[in-house]
This record gives structure tokens, C-alpha cells and sequence, in this order.
């Protein structure tokens, strides 16, 4: 992990299950952008916030746990997004919460496009992958010198329909897709 810290340059992806340190792994690297690049990064985060599921806690909003004089010094871009799987008892109420939160993400990504810094990182990019496309993501990789992303890819979260885990398998395949434009991955 040293070895991230030390050359945060190109494309870095960071997935895993939950609770394996994806967001705790990002937030240093964000600690060590803003120190070194200020006004330059830029944060999105498609996170839906602190959420308790199985005994882990899941969702965590970078602007709950970076401090408040780092959250200053960079550009932060939140969706307000929801735990779709999680929260949806029916196949309507998911499909509904996936739209929703695409829409979020999308809004937040079309801010970074119309305004790009150098810099970006991306919180829980699972969560857009539920129902977005990559086109959006392409563009942000163009338009940044560094972007790093962090997002769920494994099996632990589901739901109580077959669209839940169709969804699963989407942003599954959706995160697999992306990872092959990344320079590294870092699986936890």
C-alpha cells in the first residue's frame, strides 16, 4: 500500500468487498493530493452515506470522515444517492432508486466535465455503475491527469428479488469493463 501513497499518477482503481478499507485507502490518497495539489482535485462521491448492513458498515461519505481543513482546500462534488439493494423491498422500488441515483451521478460527473481539474477521485463508483453507462467515466479519464475510483465488486450485498441480483451482475460486469482502462488495480 506504501507504493499507492507514493506515486498517486495515471489511473488507479480500488475494489474489494465490503468493509475491506476501500474508502479508508482513498482517503489518504485524497490526503496526499490535496497536499500536494490543492484547488486541483476534485472529489465526487456517489456514497449514499453511512449505512449499516450485516455488521459492517458501508456508504461512508468522504466529507464525514476527512477533516474539515482538507475538505476546504479541494473542489468536493457529492450525489445524493441511496443504498438501492439495500433499501428496496421490490423489483419497482429498486429500478426507481438505480434511475434516481444514475441521475445523481450523472449530474455530479457533468460538473467535472464542464470544469475539470487534474486531479480526480471518485467515491463508490459502484453505485453509478448500477444503471450508468461508461461513456461519462471515459470522459472524466481524458480530461484528468490522475483519477483514482474506489467501488464495491463482490458478492455480499444483495436483495430479495431477481432484480436485485440482476443489478449485482451488472455492476459487476459494469465494474470489470472499466477496470481495463485503469493503469492499476488495487484489489482488497
Amino acid at each position: 500500500m506504501q507504493e499507492l501513497y507514493r506515486k498517486l499518477e495515471g489511473k488507479i482503481a480500488i475494489i474489494g468487498e465490503t468493509g475491506t478499507g476501500k474508502t479508508r485507502l482513498t482517503l489518504k490518497a485524497i490526503e496526499k493530493l490535496a497536499e500536494k495539489h490543492g484547488e486541483n482535485l476534485t472529489v465526487i462521491d456517489f456514497a449514499p452515506g453511512k449505512t449499516f448492513y450485516k455488521g459492517k458498515t458501508i456508504g461512508l461519505r468522504i466529507e464525514d470522515i476527512l477533516p474539515i481543513e482538507i475538505l476546504n482546500k479541494i473542489r468536493y462534488i457529492k450525489a445524493n444517492t441511496k443504498p438501492a439493494r439495500i433499501t428496496s423491498k421490490t423489483c419497482k422500488q429498486l429500478m426507481e432508486t438505480v434511475k434516481e441515483n444514475t441521475r445523481e451521478c450523472l449530474q455530479a460527473l457533468g460538473k467535472f466535465i464542464k470544469n475539470p481539474t487534474g486531479h480526480l477521485v471518485i467515491n463508490d463508483l459502484s453505485i453509478y455503475l448500477q444503471g450508468g453507462s461508461l461513456q461519462p467515466l471515459l470522459k472524466c479519464m481524458k480530461l484528468a491527469n490522475t483519477m483514482i475510483v474506489n467501488s464495491y465488486y463482490g458478492y455480499s450485498i444483495s436483495g430479495p428479488t431477481e432484480c436485485h441480483l440482476l443489478i449485482s451482475r451488472r455492476e459487476r460486469f459494469m465494474v470489470r469493463c472499466i477496470l481495463r482502462m485503469f493503469d492499476r488495480v488495487v484489489k482488497l
